[in-house]
């Protein structure tokens, strides 16, 4: 199972639940703190930072981290789709 990190400014996120019905395993995140210290201690493959999060956080995560930045009118579908072409080899099933 693939896991991510949601990097959000909201919680809940409108796309944990769709994202953990795909298959991933969902790690959310507020501060920029947690982001790290989860990529440090789990197997995260990808950050997805929420367009709500400031740029500076964004350059931050993007010179260190794999991520995968939204834009404001992403939805869910566009999101497992990217990843699902990322990851191919998600054994998770759609739920």
């Amino acid at each position: 199972m693939v896991s991510v990190v949601l990097f959000t400014r909201c919680l809940p996120n409108r796309l944990t639940d769709p994202l953990i019905a795909a298959g991933f395993h969902v790690w959310e995140a507020l501060a920029l703190s947690e982001v790290t210290f989860l990529c440090e201690t789990e197997d995260i493959r990808m950050v997805i930072i929420t367009s709500d999060v400031d740029e500076e956080r964004c350059r931050f995560l993007q010179q260190r981290l794999p991520t995968m930045v939204l834009k404001p009118e992403a939805t869910a579908s566009d999101v497992i789709a990217e990843l699902w072409n990322l990851f191919p080899n998600n054994s998770a099933a759609i739920q």
